[in-house]
């Protein structure tokens, strides 16, 4: 029987027993001579770890595992190291104003304490600063400081508590009234002084603030308009006007101000063409309102030139006339906003439409077009930025006809938050037949490509054997080496640098080292495999980890689930159950995949870079079903 007590790796040696003899020559330096087993009770299944002399950096994790004939057995230890330290000092450290400041200090404690101020049996939170240090011994030096006022009693307490061994100590500290700064008269009246002189300071500042202030209101009154110039003005702009023949131009030209500026225009309605030009609008810190009741054009033009046209609540429509809207943002709030154009017919000229960027808030944005017809020329239509709120948006063409010329659609940006999208056609069914088409060739093709790796990658096949100097002593290897399964207990192998200790495990005869090469494993029922390639250099004793990081190259089985031997173990979907599995090592490309060898399906693929020799690997875990070696001919 074999003993071993070991931290993280197993490499780093506590102590190891073999045969009841102790093996120190294996053993950490730091641990010499601190180490023991109770050896009389080994027959009672003892095999605990006597540490002498223990310090701060023996704390952690131990692993304690036992080999024998009858089986293997493992468990882990976790070692706490705690010290109670010297007894605290409490001291005056310095003033800070009227307040005295007190600092409480003691060294060897380990792990770091709790820190408590108690001031007449009644603990203290705030105001408390702490710090700590360690000494060369890995133990902590802490301080803990606190601020405090002069009052009757003035008696404070600090106490250290060791929470893992729930041991404290604490010191006391009465302080005399006497300790205290006192604030003289003088400073008193010094700080009241201070206060009246800016007080006032700001009384000086804030009348001559108000006196200017009056001087800018009487100075505006003068430049208002007289009553004459005002009644002029008005009989400019009409609230109500009608046109019926005619065409009505309104123009204004600049209007800026800091007042609130109102534009209200309540029935315009005629025959004739109406143009609203406004110049810049300009309000500075006022309030803006263009409002309509009803815009409406009978069979006349309507054309609205401006910066930007925004509806809050209402409705904009346009019947039979010819609506020119030249604008950077066209924006409606929570209304409706409806463009209907019957027929668009244009022969040899160009028609082109260009928006900006269009926005509807929560309203139904509808675009209808009847029929769009260009002989000769160029259909550009070109939308920068769509979006609708909570509405639902509609695209729809019904005729769509260019004869000789282009035509361009030409959108930025679609974004539908709460609404749907309804229709949008694109494809004729003639294209949709060759699409179709041409998508069974590239299917067709692929496969043949397919046949064609795979006989490539079968003319690759080697002849592949086990290796039994590297089977782990619970594995039963043929006599042929083709096959490996678990033996059901430990064999008497001996002992070499190239067997897996601990895992069963085991590795081919033959390594590569260039070129590209293909075998294959029948697994059969087996529920539980692991089948690859790992590196010459891999740690063979000890506990092992199946990663491309360690050197392993690995897929497997566990139960019904598949998977990549990989940090993130990562899953393997199959159609079918693989009875066989092809593994194909190509070294000068860095490459090994994994095939379903019946269905010919790959199943997973490392790419990686090698630089040394590289072996086939197995392992049937603890499952009695036979991984078995097969020969591979082209026939396959």
């Amino acid at each position: 029987m074999e003993v071993r007590w070991f931290r993280s790796e197993w490499s780093k040696m506590v102590h190891r027993n073999r045969q009841g003899k102790d093996i120190p020559e294996s053993q950490m330096e730091e641990y010499a001579g601190r180490t023991e087993l109770f050896k009389g009770l080994f027959h009672k299944g003892n095999v605990s770890l006597l540490l002498k002399k223990v310090t701060v950096k023996d704390e952690g994790e131990y692993t304690c595992f036992v080999i024998s004939k009858a089986q293997d057995a493992e468990g882990t230890v976790n070692l706490n190291v705690a010290n109670v330290g010297l007894e605290p000092v409490v001291k005056i450290s310095g003033y800070q104003g009227s307040r005295i400041k007190l600092t409480c200090e003691s060294d060897d404690w380990y792990p770091k304490p709790s820190i408590k101020w108690l001031k007449e049996n009644r603990e203290v939170n705030t105001g408390i600063l702490e710090k700590q240090t360690s000494n060369s011994r890995g133990l902590l030096k802490v301080e803990s400081s606190l601020e405090v006022t002069n009052d009757l009693h003035n008696r404070y307490t600090c106490t250290i508590t060791n929470i893992l061994l729930n041991k404290w100590l604490e010191s006391n500290l009465q302080i005399s009234g006497e300790f205290f700064p006192h604030v003289t008269g003088w400073l008193v009246a010094f700080w009241i002084l201070f206060i009246l002189l800016l007080a006032g300071i700001g009384g000086v500042f804030y009348f001559y603030w108000k006196r200017r202030k009056q001087r800018t209101i009487v100075k505006g009154l003068y430049l208002r308009p007289t009553i004459p110039q005002y009644e002029e003005l008005a009989a400019k702009l009409k609230l109500n006007s009608t046109v019926n023949s005619g065409d009505l131009t309104v123009e204004i030209g600049d209007l800026t101000g800091n007042g609130d500026l109102t534009v209200e225009i309540r029935d315009l309605t005629g025959n004739g063409d109406l143009t609203v030009e406004i110049g810049d609008l300009t309000v500075g810190s006022g309030d803006s309102t263009v409002g309509n009741e009803d815009l409406t054009v009978g069979n006349g033009d309507l054309t609205v030139d401006i910066g930007d046209l925004s509806v809050d609540n209402g409705d904009l429509s346009v019947g039979n006339g010819d609506l020119t809207v030249e604008i950077g943002d066209l924006s409606v709030g929570n209304g409706d906003l409806t463009v209907e154009i019957g027929d668009l017919s244009v022969d040899n000229g160009d028609l082109s439409v260009d928006n900006g960027d269009l926005s509807v808030g929560n309203g139904d944005l509808t675009v209808e077009i009847g029929d769009l017809s260009v002989d000769n020329g160029d259909l550009t239509v070109e939308i920068g930025d769509l979006t609708v709120g909570n509405g639902d948006s509609t695209v729809g063409n019904e005729d769509l006809t260019v004869g000789n010329g282009d035509l361009t659609v030409d959108i930025g940006d679609l974004t539908i938050v709460g609404g749907v999208l309804c229709e949008i056609w694109y494809s004729t069914g003639q294209e949709l037949n060759h699409e179709k088409e041409r998508l069974l060739n590239e299917i067709e093709s692929e496969k043949l490509l397919h046949l064609i790796e795979w006989d490539k990658m079968l003319r690759c096949a080697v002849s592949v054997s086990l290796d039994p100097d590297t089977a782990n002593g619970n594995l039963d290897v043929s006599q042929d080496q083709t096959m490996v399964k678990d033996g059901g207990g430990w064999r008497n192998v001996t002992e070499n640098p190239t067997r897996f200790e601990r895992y069963p495990f085991a590795l081919a005869t033959e390594g590569f080292k260039t070129g590209k090469h293909y075998w294959e494993v029948e697994v059969g029922e087996s529920c539980n495999w692991d089948l690859g390639v790992a590196k010459e250099t891999v740690q063979r004793k000890g506990r092992i980890t199946l990663n491309e990081e360690h050197g392993y190259f690995v897929i497997g089985r566990y139960w019904e689930k598949y998977e990549v031997k990989n940090a993130a173990k990562t899953e393997i979907l199959v159609s079918e159950k693989p009875r066989k599995i092809g593994i194909c090592l190509n070294y000068d490309e860095g490459i090994v995949s994994f095939h379903n060898a019946d269905t010919k399906d790959q199943l997973y693929v490392f790419h990686t870079a090698f630089t040394e020799t590289i072996f086939p690997f197995f392992c049937p875990w603890r499952s009695q079903e036979t991984l078995k070696i097969t020969p591979v001919t082209l026939e396959n």
